[in-house]
């Protein structure tokens, strides 16, 4: 079974998101047992070159590579998909509109958009290949939309049920910030409002048949717990953090922890 078919089996996965650019990274990841990895273009300068590279990176060590665009139908989703990602993390969907452009954009006519080009990764630089690929995108593609305003609720329901999407993200960060937490942080009262959407997300992907996938707000050092608050909610995928975040966080409490034994 490979990642897209586990997606839409609803089965459990393991994923991390990739900020660092580093391939090392990804093998280690690979290494680590993780299914996927998500390439991140809307927030680093990644060319379409260098993710090129970390797909290939990641798939030489059984992970399946993800890229998060930088918004919904936009012609990066193509871009990805011919560079070899097996998938595309779509984000800023609101809308049942957006979840359609943003499929739309991943498939060709006549169910979608998308240009065709023979001479890419993706079709194996071949036009058989291209005919191959083509005729096996819904099994072989995945397209994950990003759940991340609370204006997305209105429309959950019609979201989940586009026909094409392999998964719906709720990303609890920039879900919080739609709630005003870049005035007030995340308080308690963001928090609360947070998982309760989480919640709402998680039943609507149910109803509809689709992963459900998330990543934690916060106890990244603490993962026996902090996977298991999830699958409690009903998340299928896990994407577990961000690799330069997580570090951050390894390293800076093993600094603590140095001080805290050499002050005395």
């Amino acid at each position: 079974m490979n990642f897209v078919e586990k997606l839409r089996a609803r089965a459990p996965t393991l994923g991390m998101q990739n900020f660092s650019g580093s391939p090392h990274m990804l093998e280690i990841l690979g290494v680590a047992g993780f299914d996927c990895v998500m390439i991140d273009t809307e927030h680093t300068s990644f060319s379409t070159a260098e993710c090129a590279h970390l797909i290939r990176a990641a798939q030489s060590f059984g992970l399946s590579p993800l890229i998060r665009v930088h918004a919904p139908y936009d012609v990066q989703i193509g871009k990805a998909l011919d560079a070899g990602a097996e998938g595309v993390v779509v984000p800023r969907v609101n809308t049942k509109l957006d979840a359609s452009r943003a499929v739309s954009a991943a498939c060709y006519p006549p169910q979608g958009t998308r240009g065709m080009c023979p001479d890419t990764r993706g079709a194996g630089y071949d036009m058989d290949g291209w005919i191959d690929y083509a005729r096996q995108l819904p099994e072989n593609v995945a397209v994950i939309l990003l759940i991340e305003d609370k204006l997305a609720l209105a429309e959950i329901d019609e979201i989940c049920s586009v026909d094409g999407i392999a998964a719906v993200f709720f990303g609890p960060g920039d879900f919080g910030v739609s709630l005003g937490a870049a005035e007030r942080g995340f308080d308690e009262a963001i928090r609360s409002e947070t998982l309760a959407a989480l919640d709402r997300v998680s039943q609507a992907a149910a109803r509809a048949g689709v992963s459900m996938m998330a990543t934690p707000l916060h106890d990244l050092l603490q993962p026996e717990e902090t996977i298991h608050h999830l699958r409690e909610r009903g998340v299928d995928a896990v994407m577990y953090s961000i690799d330069t975040f997580l570090f951050r966080q390894l390293a800076g409490s093993i600094a603590k922890a140095f001080v805290d034994n050499t002050s005395q």
